[in-house]
């Protein structure tokens, strides 16, 4: 079942009292975008979820790897067939990721931002 997530908000959608459903592209994007907004240990049940944790961007982070990280995460979506750009930077212990991918869908284009000590 795939129900349609606010980008805003990340709640259900609903419009009339009926919640929305996506297509497989939409659905392809919320669940990189998902992940990505994940946190490391950001799921109680399972503390190895989630791709990036505050201590990450304390002095001395590792860009590469961070990177690195990131293509597992999308690259490791259902649908998601390969990354065309990306781009990471950290500016004041906040990171910014900008990404383009091509999925089976259709192209996303996605920017994620991940501050140290967000609860996302």
């Amino acid at each position: 079942m795939n129900l349609a997530l606010s980008f805003d908000t990340n709640d259900l959608v609903v419009v009339d009292g009926a919640v929305q459903r996506v297509d497989e592209g939409r659905r392809a994007v919320q669940t990189v975008r998902n992940k990505l907004m994940t946190s490391l240990e950001g799921w109680v049940l399972d503390h190895s979820v989630g791709w990036l944790g505050a201590n990450d961007l304390e002095k001395g982070y590792d860009l590469f790897d961070l990177e690195l990280r990131a293509r597992n995460i999308i690259l490791g979506t259902d649908g998601v067939d390969r990354i065309v750009t990306m781009k990471l930077y950290v500016t004041n212990r906040k990171l910014m990721l900008e990404f383009e991918a091509v999925t089976q869908y259709g192209v996303i284009d996605l920017s994620i931002p991940f501050s140290s000590g967000d609860a996302l």
